[in-house]
């Protein structure tokens, strides 16, 4: 049975607009959004996401490497036991879903699917 990698933002008073995570009660949680936030040093502007999140990879690459591959080897082992997965960041765009593919690439497609929460 395929496990769930789940993307979110961090819901506040002044992003009520924003879901937040849905987690299952067994599910390991990663903050994203302590990494260095790519908007404004990187090119986002492109109308593909897919080419954002690219971008946004090579960059958490480049610039947190360590912290990065901690994050990862997290989500790995979570997965790797069956349990379901969760990754925030300010707002559950970039950081987090870069991190999601991350570690999701890691396996077969058959092992994982994403759910986005936001957008």
């Amino acid at each position: 049975m395929p496990v769930m990698i789940q993307t979110a933002g961090l819901k506040t008073k002044s992003r009520g607009y924003i879901k937040g995570p849905d987690a299952p009660v067994n599910s390991v949680h990663i903050r994203a959004s302590t990494l260095p936030n790519p908007f404004g040093k990187i090119n986002l502007s492109s109308y593909h996401e897919e080419e954002n999140i690219e971008r946004v990879k090579l960059f958490l690459l480049e610039t947190s490497g360590t912290k990065l591959k901690t994050m990862i080897s997290k989500g790995v082992d979570a997965i790797q036991k069956g349990k379901p997965l969760i990754i925030t960041c300010t707002y559950g765009k970039h950081r987090s879903r870069a991190v999601a593919q991350l570690i999701g690439d890691k396996f077969h497609p058959s092992k994982v699917y994403y759910v986005h929460r936001e957008g």
